[in-house]
C-alpha cells in the first residue's frame, strides 16, 4: 500500500508478469556449425580394395591387372560434401582417373575445406615359374577363360596339358610327334585344337586325353589355329604362300578360304562366336563373316606381323612387328594406332583379354611388356628375366597371364 493507504499489489503483479512475456519471447541460440571434414574410409568398389589413410594422405595398391584410368572409390566422411576439381563425388558411383594422384576436397558445415591426397600404386605381377614341366622348346600355350586350363606344345616334342593354372602338367604323348606350331582352346578347356608345320591339324574334346588326326584339311606348314569359345568354330593359317582354312563343326570338315590369297600368313585370330577373324601376312586382313570375304587392312601398314590377339567380340585388335611396334585397333582393324611408346623391339607375339583392355606382348630376348588400358601405356613386367619367348595367352578377365619360352620354361602371373 501507499501512502494513501492503497494495496499497489496488482500493478506489481502486472510489471513481473510482463517481464515473463518479454523473457519468453527471445529465440534460443543456434548451436555452432561442424567444422567436421575427415574422410574416415576409402578403397575401391572393383577390384575391391581397401587404402591406407594417414593424416591427409590415402594410399591404394590394387593388383598389378588394374586399370587405373576408370576406378570407383567408396568413402566415409564427417564432412557435408566431397568434390575433386568441382565434380561432387557419390561414394561407389563416382569414377576417376588415378594416372596422378587425385585431390579429394572435403567441406564442413561451416564450409571449411581439408584436402586428401590418393596415390594408386598396383602391386607388381607376382610371377611363378614351373618348371615341373621342363625346359623345353615350348611353342605355343593357350588358356580357358579362367586361367585354370593350360595347353602347350614343344616344337619337336609333345602336347602338354594343365587342370590346376601350370602348377603340375600331364604329357599327353599320344598325340603325334612333330613340329608343333600353334595350339588354341575353348573358353572352358575341354576343346584344344593343334597344328603341326608340315603336317596335320589335331583335335581333342577331352582337355587332351585323346586326340584326332583332322587330315582332311591336308599336310601344311600351318602356322596358327584360332577358335571360337566353344570350340566348334576353328580358323587355321598356312605359311609360305599359303591358305587360311576354316571349319564350322568342330574340326570334321574344312574349307578352303582362298579368297584372302595364298600368303605367307604368320598368325590368326578368333572372335568368340567365330564370326570374326583377323590375320597377319605383310598386309592384316579382317573377315566378319567367318572367313568368307577379307579386308585388307592396308591402313597399318606392310610389316613383318609376327601375331595378332583379339577381343571377344572381335572390335579390338593388336598386333606386334617384329623389329617394329606395337599396332592396335578398336574398330575391327578399320583403323590402327601406332603404340610406339614403348619403343620398337624384337616383338614375337601378342595377347589380350576378352575386352581388349589389357594386353600383353613379349619381345625375343626380352623382356614382358603389359598395358592394362588397351596399349595406350605400356609397363615392363622384367620380373621373369629376358627371355626368349615364344607365345602368351591371358584369362578373359586379364588377371592370368601365361608365358612359354623356346628353350625355357612356362611362367605365369597373377
Amino acid at each position: 500500500m501507499n501512502a494513501s493507504g492503497k494495496r499497489l499489489v496488482p500493478g506489481l503483479l502486472i510489471t513481473v508478469f510482463s517481464g515473463l512475456m518479454t523473457a519468453c519471447g527471445n529465440s534460443p541460440a543456434a548451436p555452432p556449425l561442424s567444422s567436421a571434414k575427415a574422410i574416415t574410409n576409402y578403397g575401391f568398389v572393383k577390384p575391391a580394395v581397401a587404402g591406407t589413410i594417414i593424416d591427409t594422405s590415402i594410399t591404394v595398391a590394387p593388383s598389378w591387372s588394374t586399370n587405373v584410368k576408370d576406378l570407383v572409390a567408396f568413402f566415409n566422411t564427417t564432412g557435408v560434401s566431397v568434390k575433386v576439381g568441382s565434380t561432387p563425388q557419390v561414394s561407389g558411383t563416382t569414377a576417376n582417373d588415378f594416372t596422378n594422384p587425385v585431390v579429394y576436397s572435403v567441406t564442413a558445415q561451416d564450409n571449411s575445406t581439408q584436402d586428401y591426397t590418393v596415390t594408386v600404386t598396383p602391386d607388381d605381377i607376382q610371377w611363378t615359374d614351373h618348371s615341373s614341366a621342363g625346359k623345353r622348346g615350348w611353342g605355343s600355350i593357350t588358356s580357358s577363360s579362367d586361367g585354370s586350363h593350360l595347353a602347350a606344345v614343344v616344337t619337336t616334342g609333345d602336347v602338354w596339358t594343365s587342370g590346376d593354372s601350370g602348377t603340375t602338367w600331364t604329357d599327353r604323348s599320344g598325340t603325334a610327334k612333330g613340329a608343333w606350331h600353334s595350339i588354341a582352346s575353348s573358353s572352358d578347356g575341354s576343346h584344344l585344337a593343334a597344328v603341326v608345320q608340315t603336317g596335320d591339324i589335331w583335335t581333342s574334346a577331352d582337355s587332351g586325353a585323346t586326340w584326332t588326326d583332322r587330315s582332311s584339311a591336308g599336310a601344311r606348314f600351318w602356322s596358327s589355329i584360332a577358335s571360337s569359345s566353344d570350340g566348334s568354330h576353328l580358323a587355321a593359317a598356312v605359311d609360305f604362300g599359303g591358305d587360311i582354312w576354316t571349319s564350322a563343326d568342330g574340326d570334321t570338315t574344312w574349307t578352303d578360304r582362298s579368297s584372302a590369297g595364298a600368303r605367307f600368313w604368320s598368325s590368326i585370330a578368333s572372335s568368340s562366336d567365330g564370326s570374326h577373324l583377323a590375320a597377319a601376312a605383310g598386309d592384316i586382313w579382317t573377315s566378319a563373316d567367318g572367313g568368307v570375304t577379307w579386308t585388307d587392312r592396308s591402313s597399318a601398314g606392310y610389316r613383318d606381323w609376327r601375331s595378332i590377339a583379339s577381343s571377344s567380340d572381335g572390335s579390338h585388335l593388336a598386333a606386334v612387328a617384329y623389329g617394329g611396334d606395337i599396332w592396335t585397333s578398336a574398330d575391327g582393324g578399320a583403323t590402327w594406332t601406332d603404340r610406339s611408346s614403348v619403343g620398337p623391339r624384337y616383338w614375337v607375339c601378342v595377347a589380350s583379354s576378352s575386352d581388349g583392355s589389357h594386353l600383353a606382348a613379349a619381345e625375343t630376348r626380352g623382356d614382358i611388356w603389359t598395358s592394362m588400358d588397351g596399349g595406350v601405356t605400356w609397363t615392363d613386367r622384367s620380373g621373369t628375366g629376358a627371355g626368349t619367348w615364344s607365345s602368351m595367352a591371358f584369362s578373359s578377365d586379364g588377371t592370368h597371364l601365361a608365358a612359354a619360352e623356346l628353350g625355357g620354361d612356362i611362367w605365369t602371373g597373377e
